[in-house]
């Protein structure tokens, strides 16, 4: 029986340490420059969650990448951006997506993201980050990380395939999809989620500060973005929105804040009621590109 024991053990120790040098040998990997290198061209990197995924097309807004994720949390985004720009010092601007939805309570797994989004950021990670995703729930943690090979064989898969990865920490979402309708019925309904936590969006107040600190620190101009949402939508948030502009004013107020919450947009350009499809992104964007042309306009007269 000892024996038996011993030799399981021991097949576990053997598995375990493959998966520990496969992971490790891929992170090795992706830390190289080509990774994370994008056209010397684009100096605008764009992220946030579905909102901006779906509202800014990067062919429209010149020079730009989208990087958004659906359902990023501000850890992932303070990831990225640090990531992205160490390796892109053309990188100038960040626009970063910023609603009235980000700043309301979230659980768990709407906040973590599941492993999926916790392979694709695990190259971004510093040591303390990945403590500090132990700390908050260690047994999801550690599932994540078992089952992390296979996210990171991915990786590798495309750079053989001669895919850019750095399409898996996110991109424009093109869609000609129309649910707005079924949205607005949703809505009407007001379906609320009882398993909420206020834990979450401290963690999420904490990095947008970071965010703009870091930003601070290496002279890059951070454009704060709230994407167009129905009027049905919009209409819902209330103390929200003072929630929102208290924040901004008391910590992020030196950066600029777009607000496009109520910027019109016909129907027939949302995909439900807070995203747009392809038709509304074509308009929103060009809106958002003729904004910051503006911003720059004004700054070079100052």
């Amino acid at each position: 029986m000892k024996k038996f024991i011993s030799g399981l053990l021991f097949v576990n120790f053997i598995i375990i340490s493959a998966i520990f040098i496969i992971n490790f040998s891929i992170l090795m990997l992706t830390k190289t420059d080509n990774y994370f290198k994008l056209d010397k061209k684009i100096n605008k990197l764009i992220v946030g969650d579905s909102h901006t995924a779906y509202s800014i097309d990067d062919k429209i807004l010149t020079n730009s990448i989208n990087l958004s994720k659906s359902a990023d949390n501000y850890l992932y985004s303070y990831a990225k951006i640090r990531t992205i720009t160490q390796n892109n010092p053309q990188i100038d601007t960040i626009l970063l997506g910023f609603a009235y939805h980000n700043l309301m309570n979230k659980d768990f797994e709407n906040w973590f993201g599941g492993q999926e989004k916790y392979h694709a950021y695990f190259p971004l990670l510093t040591l303390n980050e990945l403590k500090f995703l132990f700390s908050i729930n260690p047994k999801h943690f550690i599932n994540s990380n078992l089952y992390l090979s296979g996210g990171m064989l991915d990786i590798v898969e495309k750079i053989i395939l001669g895919k850019n990865p750095i399409n898996n920490l996110g991109r424009y979402r093109k869609t000609h999809e129309n649910k707005l309708n079924i949205g607005i019925d949703r809505l009407k309904k007001n379906k609320t989620d009882n398993k909420i936590s206020a834990d979450f969006l401290e963690y999420d107040k904490e990095y947008l500060i970071k965010i703009s600190n870091y930003c601070k620190q290496n002279n890059l101009t951070l454009i704060l973005i709230s994407t167009p949402i129905h009027s049905t939508l919009e209409s819902t948030f209330t103390y929200e929105k003072d929630d929102y502009y208290e924040f901004y004013q008391s910590n992020l107020s030196q950066n600029k804040l777009l607000n496009f919450s109520k910027t019109y947009i016909e129907n027939v350009g949302f995909r439900d009621c807070d995203h747009l499809n392809y038709t509304g992104a074509v308009v929103f964007s060009q809106i958002l590109k003729n904004e910051i042309k503006n911003l720059h306009t004004e700054n070079a007269k100052n």
